[in-house]
């Protein structure tokens, strides 16, 4: 078996980093590719407005948002994927990036969420899905599995912020609770 620094596995890149960087300009590389070759729908007056975002939520951002709930994004890169999500929706409407439409503004126009709101709700939808596998489960045991107590593995400098971080804070803002997951209704409605 040949030894490598990179890996890609269904969609996704995994390299030796401990950051994201890697698979996320992969997957806005991806998704823009997948914009330019959409232009002439973005330019078309056959299609309405409400149609251009309905292909834009399932063509691209499905491009750019796959396995996002997975990973434990940091601020730079959550400002990344929002940066990018608000360019394509501000290319669909025809807004020049020298134009100072709010992005508030452009949600509103096209419909779609805040990006942020976004990554929350997938991050919560996985959780949630999670929560009610049964707990002798892989991917339960996992969940709350720490390589650095397991393997006594200490990284130098303040801790990153981890995914279960992200998903305490995500709760916080939803206010859910993990016995909450149990209930997919109360779960839904709260994370919309």
């Amino acid at each position: 078996i040949k030894c490598t620094d990179k890996l890609s596995i269904l969609g996704a890149i995994i390299d030796g980093k401990r950051d994201n960087e890697t698979h996320i300009r992969r997957r806005m590389q991806l998704a823009g590719q997948r914009m330019a070759r959409l232009q002439k729908v973005w330019n078309s007056h056959d299609v309405s407005l409400r149609q251009k975002f309905i292909i834009l939520r399932s063509v691209v951002f499905s491009i750019l948002l796959y396995a996002s709930e997975c990973f434990a994004l940091s601020k730079d890169e959550t400002e990344k994927y929002c940066a990018f999500y608000n360019k394509c929706i501000r290319r669909v409407l025809h807004i020049s990036p020298s134009s100072h439409t709010t992005n508030r503004e452009i949600w509103r126009r096209s419909g779609c969420p805040d990006c942020h709101i976004v990554l929350r709700m997938r991050r919560l939808r996985w959780y949630g899905h999670i929560l009610r596998t049964p707990p002798a489960s892989l991917v339960n045991r996992l969940l709350l599995w720490d390589p650095a107590y397991h393997l006594g593995a200490q990284i130098s400098g303040r801790k990153r912020e981890g995914w279960m971080d992200l998903i305490a804070e995500d709760l916080r803002v939803a206010s859910l609770s993990r016995g909450d997951a149990q209930d997919r209704v109360l779960w839904e409605r709260r994370i919309k």
